[in-house]
């Protein structure tokens, strides 16, 4: 018997797997058909798997996939992430409730078989759980019976699992609608409030009419007055004119009818009869009357509370400020804290309350701190105390809802029909707007800007820049327009102050920029105002098929600053100080204050979506949407905007925002984010193929296999056996690899879509042939993932532009092509061109000297926030490749041209003002090889470096530095505005510039606004020092460096000497000492000044202090006469005189006559002889530390400091020193008797030789007051003792000294016993003859003070004899040196 064949299933099944669409219903369906598709093939690799589910999903999800995952890629996640992605977000979470309501209420359509009905009955059941509950059964016949089919959709969204549940939320919705029919309230968001119609009688309609409003137009169950309260019957669910109850019109009410009717007539405030709207979304409601016009009209206050917008209602009546909770979640939910407060309605019903809250609020610059009170819901109610805190008392300048903000209209009272708000036309809607479409500048009157400094910054004032004479008429034009526009005004002092930059514009105009970057936007505090996300914005344009996009004119420039921020946003122009009176164009924090003005300008609009000066209008029909456009420019009017009606999209199909296409079938990527990809040219050459493959490689990690794909492409790089490329063959190999990895690199899995959270690099760079730039998101791990790329080819005129300024085109190209994303954030500017993060990265400004084609781009960068960043070439292959295969010209980036022309107008004019003629001057560059090389340089690109042996460096030097600089006009050499001169006209252009000898300073200054050359300076200095007549009229030489006089080493070595006066009555002749600063005066009578008076003078100083060595003195007669002369000669003193007129050269001597004077002129106040007041000032002036040496005078010329009141101040402790002493003394000498030891008397000594105790012998001599020198009986050797050594003999004990030795010793210790002072008084006295004190000789506590332990410490008590011999001198210790 044969084998059966055993059946092999192919792993590669030629059936393709099934394919989702996105519809969340099929999804389980697909999944599972998915799962067995997998099963059957044999899938089991990761890989396979992904690719698998790849292909099985439609290309819209697939982009919803991208989405889900980002900023991850499909690779980089498992098969099973990927799909349980998918899970998530297209499977459907029954509501239960809703469930079993599908199936209880489902019915048999016509047409239907029944067997399809079993079917769909089958299906509907099976979204049920069986068996079901009795709880859960009663809620599901409680929701089938309910009529009501808002209160029936609302119990549908929640899976009510008991009666108990449903009946609550049935509750909460009826007395939801009894309160929303009582009271005069108004809607709080204007787009759940489209139209008020009044009531109007109407006849019986055809059989399709709505029972609720007789209209014919739609079905009941989706008429607008479906929850409306009737006044004729007070039921729910229709209006009057449709109600069956109502009595006819002949009918007469009873009394009770009318009593009724009176009570809800007087409830509601008005006298006639009125029809009641209700909308359930604030529970809130408008009156319209019939027959008489009723003032309908509030008014709202438009203020910020903690920082966000808000809209209240101005109402006096209002004893307290009340906002609801959805407004209280709008304001970031500002915490709670309970109220005591109890507040009730106009109807006296209590309001609940959730509590109170302190808030800071923000209105017409005025700030406050207040309260309100949250409820659940209702009207936003701004009450009295609020009112008076913020002094509102303008109702003109509050916003009336009787148009703008809710759009309520009136029908005619007869009751024909309106006409419809929205005009037939979009142009027709315009023209009901002609104040917004006016040309000139707006102005916001609603609200002003602020700008915050941050805390500690300093003002910086910057003088103003120099200006060309050729753009002074333009920029005076350009300033007196900003005047009259009320952009700017002139003021006359600031503390701020910033330059201003002139740009050249098409059409010979300038523009006027401030360069606010030298100071103020580092000092301001950036204003933290989030812009909205994208995923926001787009969520707001959902659903819509017609799109309006609206671009303001100035935007910025239309908004007012607050008083306070005036005085920050100051220029200094070539006409004073101007302060910006509008927001102007550079500010840093100027996109965040505009975008909040925006949002809270169209707050409550519906289909709107806002970044910065962008609007999109977005409506799912053509009448919602001219709705909602008739909104928005009525808002726009209301707050004094204005905007360029030719510059915005109406009324379009789609619309491109962000990087998007948005139409009615969603949003789509922008084909221009990836064209310059898609549409790349192949190289032509080795070097556009490398570019290629770096950038290629610089994304290899997003890219799979891509060594194998790109082989053909790598073969082109190789060399032969001789070391040289092979022939560069583009073959059809060569072409599909580059086609394949292109159509890979643009695609949109490779884009990651914009994120205001993460950071945005943009990267952009410069080749011979074009520019590119690619915008990237950096994530969180350091990657960068592209989001959108651009490039262009160069014009013929770009093409000819340095390097440089190639290079700068790249960046403004980049920041110009993806304005969307960069504008009001923050980037990363990269380039690869070092000197551009010098002229654009400088904080000190724009360089003054570059007021050429790189200024026009400077400004332009100035309204974007960037760090600007060096990379190196070889790390720059994302934006090289772009640049070097670039796309054709870009239209909208056609403004080189342009530009060219504005600087070669501006450049013409400067020539045309030069010295000589620009034909002289372009000539003669010609001939000169200086500039023609420098001019090739230029054009060509110039070194990094000039080495030592660069041809003509010398020359090109001077010029390599300013190369970045320079232009090129009408064949000459230009830097900046400054025409460079050639050599041989040098000579005839200084002749010129030196006609009216206008000197050297104003020939430099003249010629720095007109031209240049190397070394001009000194080639004007020159002209202007060779002129004969200019040399006569010089004023006074400029000082020469300071020549100080030699220092002086010891005192009166050199002294300097001077008149005062006549002063006070008298003449004062100052002398100063060189070294000490000592001063001395001496006072002479007026007209006794000789030289007579004046060597007397210093012959008494001389006599006290010696003769000095210098003396310096001015020329003075009495100074330079001969007696003075040979009076200095003959005592030895060198006498030098200073310039004459030039009392400078004796500054010591002038600085003290004018120190002296003024201390003179302050004392003259006290009763005190001028005199005492100059000994005063003396004694105080030598005590003083002098600045120059940081020492008294005193303490240098005397080598002590002389004692002074504030010694008094020091705690020396000297005084309880010497009490101490003295008390130890008398302690001592109690105990012991005075010794009469004289010269000559007959002594016992105290002998320590021997064992003899007392030797005898005699005084011969005293060595000081204890110590005498003895002689011992029979011995010829003298000995030293102390007194307590000797002994009086017996005989000399009653024995009478001799006088004579009395009287030579001089002592009183040689007096007799009663004629000796008083010990104490003694040592009291000793105190008194001791020098000050110094901390130095202060004795530590507890030191011994005995008199024999230091024997010259302490006298002895009795008074010794005379001294016969001269005493000898005695010096007190080094440290004591500076009593002397």
């Amino acid at each position: 018997m044969a084998d059966k064949p055993v059946p092999v299933i192919s792993t590669n099944l030629m059936t393709p797997p099934p394919m989702f669409s996105g519809e969340p219903k099929y999804f389980p369906v697909w999944q599972e058909h998915f799962k067995a598709f997998l099963h059957l093939s044999k899938v089991t690799e990761e890989e396979d798997k992904r690719a698998m589910l790849v292909c099985s999903l439609s290309t819209v999800v697939q982009q919803t996939l991208l989405a889900l995952i980002a900023p991850y890629t499909i690779n980089n996640l498992k098969y099973d992430d990927l799909l349980a992605k998918l899970q998530g977000h297209f499977k459907l979470t029954p509501v239960m409730l809703a469930e079993y309501y599908k199936f209880f209420t489902a019915s048999r359509p016509s047409g239907m078989t029944y067997s399809e009905y079993a079917i769909h009955l089958r299906s509907l059941a099976a979204e049920c759980a069986w068996p079901i509950e009795l709880d859960r059964a009663l809620a599901v016949g409680f929701t089938m019976g309910i009529e009501d089919d808002k209160l029936r959709q609302q119990l549908l969204q929640r899976d009510h699992a008991s009666l108990d549940n449903a009946l609550a939320q049935a509750k909460q919705f009826e007395s939801i609608m009894k309160e929303s029919t009582r009271g005069g309230s108004r809607p709080t968001n204007s787009s759940e409030l489209s139209l008020v119609n009044q009531v109007r009688g109407r006849g019986k309609g055809d059989s399709n009419e709505c029972d609720r409003c007789g209209g014919s137009d739609h079905n009941k169950n989706e008429c607008k007055f479906r929850n409306v309260v009737c006044n004729a019957c007070s039921k729910t669910g229709h209006i009057a004119r449709v109600c069956r109850s109502k009595p006819s019109a002949s009918h007469n009410p009873s009394q009770g009818q009318q009593n009724n009717t009176q009570k809800r007539r007087k409830r509601n405030g008005n006298n006639s009869k009125t029809n009641q709207v209700t909308f359930d979304i604030d529970a809130v409601h408008v009156l319209s009357n019939r027959g008489t016009p009723s003032d309908s009209q509030h008014f709202e206050v438009a203020l910020q509370v903690n920082g966000r917008p808000a809209r209240l209602e101005f109402d006096t009546g209002a004893a307290v400020t009340l906002i609801n909770e959805a407004l209280w979640r709008e304001l970031d939910s500002p915490r709670l804290e309970k109220s005591a407060v109890t507040c009730r309605s106009v109807t006296g019903q209590q309001i609940p309350l959730k509590g109170q809250a302190t808030v800071n609020v923000i209105y017409n610059g005025k700030s406050a701190r207040l309260q309100m009170l949250v409820t659940s819901k209702c009207d936003n109610v701004m009450g009295r105390p609020w009112i008076r805190a913020l002094q509102i008392n303008d109702l003109n300048a509050l916003h009336s809802t009787e148009s703008t903000p809710f759009n309520v209209l009136q029908l005619p009272s007869d009751g024909s029909p309106a006409s419809s708000p929205t005009s037939t036309t979009t142009d027709e809607l315009l023209n009901d707007f002609p104040e917004v479409f006016e040309p000139g500048l707006g102005h916001c009157t609603k609200v002003k800007a602020h700008l915050e400094l941050k805390e500690g910054a300093r003002p910086r004032f910057l003088r103003a820049r120099p200006l060309p004479f050729a753009v002074c008429d333009a920029a005076t034009a350009e300033i007196d327009r900003l005047v009259q526009l009320g952009v700017i005004s002139q003021i006359d002092y600031s503390d701020w102050a910033a330059p201003v930059v002139i740009v050249a514009k098409p059409e010979a105009k300038i523009r006027l920029c401030a360069d606010f970057s030298t100071g103020l936007n580092d000092a301001i505090d950036l204003h933290h105002y989030p812009l909205p996300r994208p995923e926001d914005l787009f969520h707001r344009l959902n659903g819509g098929v017609m799109f309006s996009k609206i671009d303001f004119s100035d935007a910025y420039l239309q908004v007012e600053l607050d008083d306070e921020s005036k005085r920050l946003a100051v220029i200094n122009t070539h006409k004073g100080l101007f302060q910006y009176l509008r927001l102007p164009f550079g500010i840093s924090s100027a996109p965040a204050i505009f975008q909040q003005i925006m949002e809270k300008m169209l707050v409550g609009i519906s289909g709107v979506g806002i970044y910065l000066d962008d609007v999109i209008v977005s409506g799912p029909t053509v009448a919602i949407h001219n709705k909602r456009l008739r909104q928005v420019l009525s808002r726009i009017a209301e707050y004094g905007f204005r905007v360029r009606k030719e510059k915005c999209i109406w009324s379009g199909s789609s619309v491109e925002y962000l990087g998007f296409i948005i139409d009615a079938e969603g949003r789509h990527t922008s084909p221009m984010k990836t064209r310059a990809v898609i549409d790349m040219p192949p190289p032509t050459n080795l070097h556009e193929l490398r570019s290629f493959l770096g950038m290629i490689n610089y994304y290899s990690q997003f890219l799979p296999s891509l060594l194998g794909r790109l082989a053909p492409l790598h073969a082109l790089l190789k060399k032969d056996e001789s070391g040289r490329h092979i022939a560069f063959d583009w073959t059809p190999a060569c072409q599909h690899a580059f086609r394949e990895v292109k159509q890979d690199l643009g695609s949109p899995l490779m884009l990651t879509h914009y994120d205001p959270k993460l950071p945005i690099v943009l990267a952009a760079d410069a080749s011979p042939v074009g520019v590119g730039a690619v915008i990237s998101h950096r994530l969180p791990d350091g990657r960068e993932l592209p989001i959108a790329h651009a490039s262009k080819t160069l014009t013929p005129t770009e093409g000819r532009y340095p390097q440089i300024e190639k290079e700068a085109l790249a960046l403004v190209f980049g920041v110009q092509k993806f304005h969307q994303y960069l504008w009001g954030r923050h980037f990363s500017l990269q380039t690869d061109h070092k000197p551009l993060v010098t002229i654009f990265g400088s904080k000190k400004g724009l360089p003054t000297t570059s007021a050429n084609r790189l200024q026009n781009y400077a400004v332009t960068l100035m309204s974007y926030s960037f760090d600007i960043e060096y990379i190196s070439t070889d790390e720059f292959a994302r934006a090289d490749g772009l640049s070097r295969l670039p796309l054709k010209d870009d239209g909208n980036f056609d403004h080189s041209e342009q530009l060219d022309a504005a600087l070669r107008a501006v450049f013409a004019e400067r020539l045309l003002d030069s010295p000589v003629k620009a034909e002289d001057i372009a000539n003669a560059t010609k001939k000169d090889t200086a500039l023609q090389f420098v001019m090739k340089l230029h054009r060509t690109g110039w070194p990094e470096h000039l080495s030592t042996g660069y041809p003509s460096r010398d020359a090109v030097l001077p010029f390599f530095r300013i190369r970045h600089e320079l232009a090129i006009a009408h064949n000459c050499l230009l830097w900046g505005l400054r025409t460079i001169v050639p050599t041989s006209l040098r000579p005839r252009v200084l002749a010129q510039l030196h006609t009216s000898h206008p000197g050297k300073n104003a020939m430099q200054r003249l010629a720095r606004r007109h031209f240049w050359w190397p070394n001009l300076d000194a080639d004007v200095a020159k002209t202007a020092s060779e002129c004969d007549a200019c040399n006569q009229v010089l004023p006074e030489t400029p000082h020469v460096p300071l020549k100080q006089w030699p220092i002086a080493e010891r005192p009166w070595q050199r002294i300097h000497i001077d008149f005062a006066g006549p002063f006070l009555g008298a003449m004062w002749f100052i002398v100063m000492d060189a070294h000490s600063k000592w001063p001395e005066i001496v006072q002479m009578k007026i007209g006794e000044t000789l030289s007579s008076h004046v060597i007397a003078a210093l012959m008494g100083l001389f006599s006290r202090y010696g003769l000095a060595e210098e003396l310096v003195s001015d020329n003075g007669k009495q100074f330079t006469s001969d007696e003075f002369e040979s009076w200095c000669a003959h005592h030895g003193i060198k006498h030098s005189l200073t310039a004459p007129y030039h009392p400078q050269s004796n500054g010591l001597a002038e600085r003290f006559v004018a120190t002296f004077k003024q201390a003179m002129l302050k004392s003259a106040g006290e009763e005190e002889a001028k005199e005492t007041r100059l000994l005063k000032f003396l004694q105080r002036y030598r005590v003083t530390p002098h600045p120059a040496t940081d020492q008294a005078p005193a303490e240098l010329f005397l080598k002590r400091t002389p004692r002074s009141q504030f010694d008094l101040l020091f705690p020396t402790g000297m005084h309880a020193m010497e009490k101490a002493r003295m008390q130890a003394k008398i302690h001592f000498d109690q105990h012991v008797k005075p010794k009469s030891l004289y010269i000559g008397a007959a002594v016992y000594i105290r002998n320590y030789r021997d064992k003899k105790k007392w030797l005898q012998g005699s005084i011969v001599d005293r060595h000081s007051d204890v110590m005498w020198k003895v002689k011992v009986d029979g011995r010829s050797d003298i000995w030293m003792r102390h007194a307590d050594q000797l002994r009086l003999a017996a005989a000399s004990d009653n024995s009478t000294p001799d006088t004579t030795d009395v009287a030579t010793s001089g002592r009183s210790e040689s007096l007799p016993n009663n004629d000796r002072p008083d010990p104490v008084e003694d040592i009291l006295q000793m105190n008194d003859t001791q020098p000050p004190i110094s901390p130095s000789m202060l004795v530590p506590d507890g030191q011994e003070m005995a008199s024999h332990a230091q024997p010259q410490a302490a006298r002895s008590l009795s008074s010794p004899p005379a001294r016969v011999r001269p005493a000898r001198a005695r010096r007190p210790p080094p440290r004591f040196s500076h009593l002397e």
